[in-house]
């Protein structure tokens, strides 16, 4: 295991490929050709001319039929898919794409590591971050070209004109790769030289190594061992101030035993290393008001101060922090601080944005701003500084009364810090 971890040992196994609506898969058979003087086995899914079967329970047998096809070509293989580094990667073209997402969305257990797509019909607002943060993929590779009048016509399976092989993608992540090429029609990635430039070169980019772990997945065990770790976290992170009174690894139990999901960690898959965190409680509206108005420090948050999240009609969330470990040995691609950073910024929008789609009322987000990076990240944010408040650190929040939570999307934050480069940790 340890050899794979080493750069430029990385080798793909697999590539798989979809082809698209009325079609019979004759890009699939070039690729073969392209692939015989590679190592990478080629595995193609052929659907078959859909000429009438649109329908949504037809494309829904179509998704459990990939589903099927995809288990048995991987236990052929023996991959064990739970890791970056043992996973196939696959081409999806048009309907093939869609059939794709559907099926990534439906089945949890279906990972690649790259998946490329070619006149997709994927809506450009569709969910790629819930797929990366389920560790189901290392990332995508989109080919947009602005000249595909076919894409449009996806709206019969998709519900949505806007397929990002024409309109790209909303979020925005190293994780995620858009190419223009806007000379292009709705087949035109179909030519040898192609498949050989485009794929087959950055099929041998190393995956990253990072995932997610919820507080709600871990047990008491594994928790203690975590915390212990984003203890020294904190200690490389933040300033003496905030170190000055720690908190006890016994209160984080407590506060542990009554809402799991207060935490959320990125770890190395390999070395199991807890990389950063995210810790945000629930709070009553007093307790939020003594915080923010800086009466309240975190280590004197009582127990019952705490709320549960599945049974609290209303409540309002304090980011303690969010720190990343200092002094790691970065590879190139693998495992470097901006993503550490993007995977958990996505961790944290996603949770604020699943509170919020519930019916269950999220009334402010409030934080101190210990560092620098974190008062970038409250901006990134669009929290609000509060000037009355008599501190050594800036407090921010918001007020999501009168807020366009449009402005909390994944798609919105990581769009400004990818293209500004103003929020880069």
């Amino acid at each position: 295991m340890k050899k794979i971890m080493k750069k430029n040992h990385y080798k793909p196994a697999c590539l798989m490929s979809i082809h698209g609506y009325l079609s019979t898969g004759k890009w699939q058979t070039m690729l073969d050709e392209v692939l015989d003087d590679t190592d990478i086995i080629h595995k193609p899914y052929k659907y078959g001319l859909k000429i009438f079967r649109v329908f949504p329970h037809q494309i829904n047998n179509d998704t459990i039929k990939f589903r099927d096809w995809y288990f048995k070509r991987v236990n052929e293989m023996h991959f064990r898919t739970e890791e970056p580094f043992h996973r196939p990667s696959i081409i999806a073209h048009s309907l093939g794409s869609w059939i794709l997402a559907k099926a990534l969305l439906t089945y949890p257990e279906l990972k690649f590591d790259k998946i490329f797509l070619h006149g997709s019909i994927v809506p450009s607002d569709f969910d790629w971050f819930k797929l990366i943060l389920n560790g189901q993929i290392n990332s995508i590779i989109c080919e947009t070209c602005k000249n595909d009048k076919v894409v449009p016509f996806g709206v019969i399976f998709t519900s949505s004109i806007k397929g990002c092989g024409k309109f790209g993608i909303y979020q925005k992540s190293s994780f995620i790769r858009e190419e223009n090429i806007s000379e292009y029609g709705h087949s035109s990635f179909q030519y040898k030289e192609h498949f050989k430039q485009y794929v087959i070169k950055r099929l041998y980019e190393t995956p990253h190594q990072l995932s997610v772990i919820n507080g709600s997945e871990t047990t008491e065990i594994d928790i203690v061992k975590i915390f212990k770790q984003s203890n020294e976290i904190d200690k490389s992170a933040y300033s003496e101030a905030y170190n000055d009174s720690p908190i006890s690894i016994q209160t984080a139990m407590n506060w542990y035993r009554i809402e799991k999901d207060i935490w959320s960690f990125v770890k190395n898959i390999y070395t199991k290393e807890i990389l950063a965190y995210i810790n945000a409680i629930p709070v009553n509206d007093e307790t939020y008001q003594k915080f923010m108005c800086g009466q309240l420090n975190e280590i004197d948050l009582k127990s019952n101060e705490i709320l549960v999240l599945d049974t609290s009609s209303n409540y309002n969330l304090i980011v303690l922090s969010i720190a990343i470990k200092k002094g790691l040995n970065y590879e190139e691609n693998t495992l470097h601080r901006g993503r550490i950073a993007e995977i958990l910024i996505m961790t944290a929008i996603t949770k604020i944005n699943s509170y919020l789609s519930k019916r269950k009322k999220l009334k402010k987000i409030g934080a101190v701003a210990w560092t620098a990076e974190g008062e970038k990240l409250c901006k990134g944010f669009c929290m609000t500084k509060k000037e009355d408040v008599k501190s050594d650190f800036p407090y921010y929040e918001i007020d999501l009364k009168n807020f366009d939570k449009k402005l909390l999307s994944e798609a919105n934050f990581m769009s400004k810090w990818w293209f500004n480069k103003k929020l880069k940790i």
